[in-house]
């Protein structure tokens, strides 16, 4: 569900709830994670699950060394500090808004782990200053899509709780990656960091997510327990459902480049498939390797 200014509304989950589940749909793909997971309301439809996403040029904002009640307003009230611009905080702490009740800003150590590298919990420790864990890659907290600057498009994301209300100073900067080469750093996209994917979006955003905690490639089963787990997929690859209920890693590729399938190993010709739910990164439309039979 999104809103204008491409802001979109997404659900928030716990660590302990990280399996994706996701309809029998043959296109539907989807991703977990070890941090705070968003979850842009993918489904039987076949829409990616998730949005959200090294970046060495996201803004560190904050250099403080203490609240100044003259400038400094939380955005929750009774809260600590404010997430963006960050304030509030000592110069070794952050302002984030903590798991598990996500309900006011409060100061947390700072990490040193770059943004969309990966990271665990809701990030406390790992994230460096100004960032937070979600999807599993630290992202710099922002108020509105300008404060996301980079060489290619970005939006700034705004984060609900699971019962769909949106969390007061939760928003994040999402990376313009490549689904096909996550770690590709060149005018049109950013990197994600090492042994991150990235999925590509219905809004022409795409993002880092994290971790991938294997290199399984194209027909290596990704199934679990109610869904299906990306983090079992390599880089580059998408855990994609069948009309039988089973989960594949499939190449990502770009829809109408069928080229992109060529060199994967077994037999038969793979054709490039979009997704039931048009996904894109940027201007391209990002689809998966399949043979028209079906079979991976």
């Amino acid at each position: 569900m999104r809103k204008a200014g491409f802001l979109f509304s997404v659900s928030l989950l716990l660590a302990g709830c990280a399996t994706a589940k996701q309809g029998d749909d043959d296109a539907g793909l989807s991703r977990v994670d070890s941090g705070v997971r968003v979850d842009g309301g993918g489904g039987d439809d076949g829409s990616v699950t998730g949005d959200g996403s090294v970046a060495v040029d996201a803004r560190v904002i904050d250099g403080s060394v203490g609240p100044d009640s003259s400038t400094c307003t939380p955005p929750i009230a009774g809260g600590a500090c404010d997430t963006a611009p960050q304030c509030g905080c000592s110069a070794t702490q952050t302002c984030s808004i903590p798991a598990p009740n996500f309900n006011t800003t409060s100061c947390v150590a700072v990490g040193t782990t770059p943004n969309y590298a990966n990271c665990t919990g809701d990030g406390q420790g790992i994230c460096m200053k100004g960032s937070v864990c979600v999807d599993g890659t630290c992202q710099p907290f922002c108020d509105v899509n300008a404060d996301c600057p980079g060489t290619a498009f970005r939006i700034c994301a705004q984060v609900s709780n699971s019962a769909g209300t949106p969390i007061t100073g939760f928003k994040f900067c999402t990376q313009q990656c490549n689904p096909l080469n996550p770690q590709q750093d060149n005018t049109e996209f950013d990197p994600c960091g090492p042994g991150v994917n990235c999925f590509p979006n219905a809004d022409r955003s795409s993002s880092c997510v994290g971790p991938t905690s294997s290199g399984a490639v194209q027909g290596t089963f990704c199934d679990v327990a109610g869904g299906g787990d990306a983090s079992l997929c390599a880089p580059g690859y998408a855990c994609v459902g069948n009309s039988i209920g089973f989960f594949d890693c499939l190449r990502m590729c770009r829809v109408g480049m069928n080229a992109d399938c060529a060199g994967l190993s077994g037999s038969g010709t793979r054709t490039c498939f979009a997704f039931s739910t048009k996904q894109y990164a940027g201007a391209t439309e990002i689809g998966f390797c399949r043979q028209a039979s079906g079979s991976p």
